[in-house]
């Protein structure tokens, strides 16, 4: 079983390798959708620069949310997995 976090990530998994996944977010909770990346939930991110390096502790938060969310769901994923 192949877990992608993303749609852009399934698509990536399909597009380059031929292979189907399934969402993160659709295994733990039924939901069809993608957890986002760093860069997609801030697109600002890629042109950072000196000046907006206060932002790095709001990046880090969201990062660390994301991570816990992640942890969080584990035993949902492990109890689906088991299932198939």
């Amino acid at each position: 079983m192949i877990i992608s976090m993303g749609k852009n990530h399934k698509k990536l998994i399909k597009d380059h390798f031929g292979n189907e996944s399934i969402l993160f977010n659709k295994l733990a909770y039924n939901k069809n959708t993608g957890i986002l990346d760093l860069e997609e939930e801030y697109p600002s991110l890629k042109k950072m620069n000196k000046s907006e390096e206060k932002k790095q502790k709001e990046y880090e938060e969201w990062s660390e949310k994301v991570v816990d969310y992640i942890y969080r769901s584990t035993p949902r994923i492990a109890k689906e997995i088991m299932k198939n």
